[in-house]
């Protein structure tokens, strides 16, 4: 049986994993604190009613638009190119329909304040060893979807899936039809299913135009921004690591945010202790740029707009995030934290700490929120042992110079050139593991 088609999704906080399961996947998401972590993850559903042996792979797209996303270290630049009759959102369908997502891989951007569609034949061509080669189709990121109602709720209004991937042949012709708009033609063969099953033709034509889209952008606050009535959920993993949010959104009884408010992610470092010390805890943080240089006592990591997953961009570090209620899959304006104090205080009461926020953003806008209360209540130890992320119990964990992660674990710097798990110099990595993505802090 076929699966449906995964969401984008990807963990918020430094450390945690999420995974392309085995159950079905819609295309939404939704967020969810559980001790100071904070995951994005898109909803299981049940087997669809829609019939699984008659997928439509072959369409005419009706809307279509591009966006660069990124140059290699060798120098080739990448670019996606969405195909789409399911309507079109960025990199999402708005309703049912088909759509194709295209990792193109050519010359990076002459201009990149206004940068133009490749065109040509790119053959599809398979990636061994991370040598990106430029006039080109990258098989594994690609994929082609048939995206339908959920047949078991379709008043929800809520699109799911099927999903294929990694053609081992054909092409992508792209031509300038010299009048502002394109034709393009798709061709793939040999495509693969979620659920493993190979041998599918794939076909999208389009004819109109493509325009550039920024797909990675997030919306700022627009002033200043001050955060009450917070409850707290944090955690310590030991190495001086402190995962500390202060919410006022509602929570569901499993977390999940089921309204609209306000959340602040913070990612605190101390010296290493065994165990959570509070006292320890109890000094000002001052804001450091831990994605590159690795993390630092003293410091709260700067929020970070970044790519955590394919096309999805999130915010990590020391953050605000602001939903509404109208739509939670994503917030409705972000405030990464890239200036100013986290402190941390006793308080009068017996055991009770005072957590006094007051960041600034690169927008020039400040946050700030005030929280008093029993940390020993808010922010759980989970130094005593490992703790499952996931339900298959998969781990990684970033140490001093060195990753902890099972055997077979893929680990790349922020280059995207893959290393091993020792001797290894400060910053963030990237491991991948079986379908599942983690982002890890070496010191």
């Amino acid at each position: 049986m076929k699966k449906y088609l995964p969401a984008m999704f990807a963990a918020l906080c430094v450390c945690s994993l999420t995974a392309t399961s085995a159950t079905p996947q819609a295309l939404s998401t939704k967020t969810r604190v559980t001790n100071g972590r904070v995951e994005t993850v898109s909803n299981p559903l049940k087997s669809p009613l829609r019939s699984a042996e008659n997928p439509t792979t072959e369409f005419t797209a009706t809307e279509a638009n591009f966006c660069p996303a990124g140059t290699f270290s060798n120098g080739v630049g990448s670019y996606w190119l969405m195909l789409s009759s399911a309507g079109l959102d960025k990199t999402m369908p708005t309703h049912d329909g088909q759509m194709a997502r295209i990792y193109l891989l050519a010359p990076p951007p002459e201009d990149e304040s206004n940068p133009k569609l490749p065109t040509g034949k790119f053959p599809v061509h398979i990636t061994e060893n991370y040598e990106y080669t430029s006039g080109t189709v990258e098989s594994e990121s690609s994929t082609f979807m048939d995206v339908f109602l959920n047949p078991d709720n379709p008043e929800s209004g809520e699109l799911v899936g099927y999903q294929w991937s990694s053609p081992t042949s054909g092409y992508v012709e792209i031509t300038d039809n010299g009048d502002g708009k394109y034709t393009v033609d798709l061709v793939w063969e040999n495509c693969t299913s979620n659920s493993g099953e190979g041998g599918v033709l794939c076909k999208a034509t389009y004819t109109g135009e493509i325009p550039y889209v920024f797909y990675f952008g997030y919306t700022p606050l627009g002033g200043d921004r001050n955060v009450t009535d917070t409850k707290i959920s944090g955690r310590y993993d030991g190495e001086g690591s402190y995962n500390v949010v202060l919410y006022n959104t509602p929570l569901d009884k499993d977390g999940w945010i089921d309204g609209g408010g306000d959340l602040i992610s913070m990612q605190l470092f101390t010296d290493d202790t065994e165990h959570a010390d509070f006292d320890e805890l109890s000094q000002t943080f001052n804001a450091y740029d831990a994605l590159t240089l690795g993390a630092k006592p003293g410091c709260f990591m700067q929020g970070t707009w970044y790519p955590v997953y394919g096309t999805t961009y999130l915010a990590v570090g020391t953050y605000l995030s602001v939903y509404n209620a109208a739509d939670l899959s994503k917030p409705e304006l972000t405030g990464l934290a890239t200036g100013g104090t986290i402190t941390i205080s006793k308080a009068a009461g017996e055991g009770e700490y005072t957590i006094d926020v007051n960041f600034t953003t690169p927008e020039g806008n400040t946050v700030t929120s005030t929280w008093t209360g029993k940390l020993a209540d808010g922010i759980a130890d989970k130094t005593s042992g490992v703790e499952g992320i996931e339900a298959d119990g998969i781990m990684v964990r970033g140490g001093i110079g060195a990753i902890s992660a099972p055997a077979g674990a893929e680990i790349f710097n922020l280059s995207g050139i893959q290393t091993g798990s020792d001797n290894l110099p400060a910053g963030i990595y990237v491991v991948r593991y079986n379908g599942k993505t983690a982002k890890v802090i070496v010191k």
